[in-house]
């Protein structure tokens, strides 16, 4: 046991988040559109050539009147644009596009909120075919015969090149769980290679387990209800970033049987296994910062932390379950009767030569939290305060501000990254919820594209591109809100984010009579006439119809004549 230890920890520098975007030159009507589709695909023309091979295969096979036709680029970021902003109208998707029913039962009402009405945007049948073939924009074929999980295993490969690629996190990572909720009707994993049962998770959308136990008490019978929330859905272990929000990267779990192969499986074990493995694969091997790694119980334990520390990490775990080589039961004994503030520090050296500091934490009277760090990770002289709220006997709320360890304060101030990112994704934008669906591949894919859309709703804020400084919690912008902007940049812009360049304005003597007029660069916004080309007239935009011929929208110098009419 010891008094202290103290490690000094620099802090950041540089620029953290998205990286190779000048967010000062890019229009704001297509910013955040542009950014999402970088984060969510390595290439989107790329994943709309796959759709629309997979829908080439179906053809094949049906006939002509059952043929799906082929998805173009507008409709492509259209159902993409309609599926991320459906949540901010609170219904179930389908509901979104007017049937003959409803617009006959509407035409009698009025309401201060219109009916959507997505039909405007892309008709509600192809809007079905594009949620049938989303999930074949993941699949990798050339796995299909040695990874299960080949339908989906590519998306999250492409996830986390994606962060690696565009993302600069801040030296501390978090990592915690995250889950696709899913429950099976027909079968016990409903079409997936391995389902997850996970209990105390945040979102409560799996299986309902109620046990009622029955007992007599004054010859009364009383029942007595308990119920366990239970969720079944595919797991991912995650790693993020506490500055940003952002997630990081992803690890499907795939049972004990599909993990029993992973990195570091046999020689660490599975919860040692996989912190090292999200420790290491969140980070480029350019980035040679000294990154500290924060878990919460499942991954604590002195054997991660002697790993991370023996790979160059710094290590701030919680104990709980894993305690082999922690003197847990030392340090339990040790702060039986101590307040709520007092710690305990002891310094040893794992069997890999490592040195690591064993923390025990008075949280309350009634708890004590178990720590395990190396000894660079920080300090544990005091830091920032914890806030004990209580009420007091008239029923008013005191406030007690209780110490503790600054490496305490740290772990607790970013400890809850990834839940706040599940609940913005699972209660607060709800894809999941919006698009109810019996095809897990789907689900996987609107979790994977709802996490993106949190990243880039954090990315946003993070670099100032909405809520600007001293913008009250109240008025920021939510993630529904941000979700309808985004779809509306998608829907009414989508000529911005399309792959056909954008043919530059010329004049209109060059396009009708074919000569070569050595003229200024004109923009979509400004005209300019230069000396002795008053005759000369440039096009505001051209189009062409079906027998390919070329119509010119044409502005004309307007000013004010003698008689004072406006012609010249």
């Amino acid at each position: 046991m010891i008094a202290e230890s103290h490690a000094d920890v620099e802090k950041d520098s540089g620029n953290l988040g998205f990286q190779g975007m000048d967010f000062d030159y890019l229009n704001t009507n297509e910013v955040i559109g542009k950014m999402f589709l970088q984060l969510t695909f390595s290439d989107w023309t790329e994943k709309l050539d796959i759709l629309n091979t997979a829908i080439d295969e179906k053809n094949s096979a049906n006939s002509k009147s059952q043929r799906v036709r082929q998805f173009t680029e507008s409709e492509f970021l259209t159902c993409i644009g309609l599926l991320v902003g459906a949540p901010e109208y609170g219904v179930k998707g389908t509901s979104l596009w007017q049937n003959n029913n409803n617009k006959k039962m509407e035409s009698n009402w009025l309401s201060i909120m219109p009916h959507p009405n997505f039909d405007c945007y892309i008709p509600e049948y192809r809007f079905r075919h594009f949620r049938e073939f989303l999930p074949f924009i993941y699949h990798d074929n050339s796995i299909k015969k040695t990874d299960p999980w080949w339908q989906f295993s590519g998306a999250v490969t492409e996830f986390n090149n994606n962060r690696l690629r565009l993302l600069k996190g801040a030296k501390v990572k978090a990592i915690d769980e995250s889950m696709c909720a899913y429950r099976p009707r027909t079968t016990s994993t409903g079409g997936l290679p391995n389902i997850s049962f996970i209990k105390r998770k945040p979102e409560p959308l799996g299986l309902y387990l109620c046990f009622v136990f029955t007992f007599t008490y004054f010859s009364t019978n009383i029942f007595i209800l308990f119920y366990f929330l239970v969720l079944l859905g595919t797991e991912f272990k995650v790693a993020a970033c506490p500055k940003t929000g952002c997630l990081l990267h992803l690890e499907i779990q795939r049972g004990k049987a599909g993990m029993a192969s992973q990195k570091y499986q046999q020689e660490l074990g599975a919860t040692a296994a996989c912190t090292l493995r999200l420790a290491e694969e969140c980070i480029t091997p350019e980035d040679d910062r000294c990154h500290t790694i924060q878990g919460d119980a499942w991954f604590g334990s002195v054997k991660a932390a002697a790993a991370l520390g023996r790979k160059g990490f710094r290590a701030v775990l919680q104990v709980k379950n894993n305690k082999g080589l922690f003197p847990k039961d030392y340090v339990e004994k040790a702060l039986e009767d101590a307040p709520g503030g007092v710690h305990i520090v002891l310094k040893g050296t794992a069997p890999n030569g490592i040195e690591l500091l064993a923390l025990g934490y008075r949280y309350s009277t009634k708890t004590t939290l178990f720590f395990v760090a190396t000894a660079d990770a920080g300090s544990t002289r005091p830091g920032k305060e914890y806030e004990m709220k209580y009420t007091d006997d008239h029923g008013n709320v005191c406030v007690r501000l209780v110490e503790r360890p600054d490496i305490i304060s740290n772990f607790f101030a970013d400890s809850n990254t990834i839940d706040k990112h599940n609940q913005a994704r699972q209660f607060d934008l709800a894809l999941e919820k919006t698009w109810l669906t019996q095809d897990p591949y789907f689900r996987l894919a609107t979790t994977l594209i709802g996490m993106n859309v949190v990243d880039t709703w954090k990315l946003a804020d993070h670099h100032k591109l909405l809520n600007p400084p001293g913008t009250n919690e109240e008025a920021k912008v939510t993630i529904k809100r941000f979700a309808g902007m985004l779809c509306y940049q998608f829907v009414t812009n989508t000529s911005a984010f399309t792959s056909a360049p954008s043919r530059p304005s010329r004049m209109l003597a060059e396009i009708s009579l074919g000569t070569s007029i050595n003229t200024p660069e004109i923009s979509d916004s400004t005209t300019t006439i230069t000396d002795n080309k008053e005759n000369l007239h440039v096009p505001i935009r051209s189009f062409k119809d079906n027998n390919g011929l070329l119509h010119h929208q044409v502005r004309y110098p307007v000013g004010v004549s003698k008689r004072g009419n406006g012609d010249l």
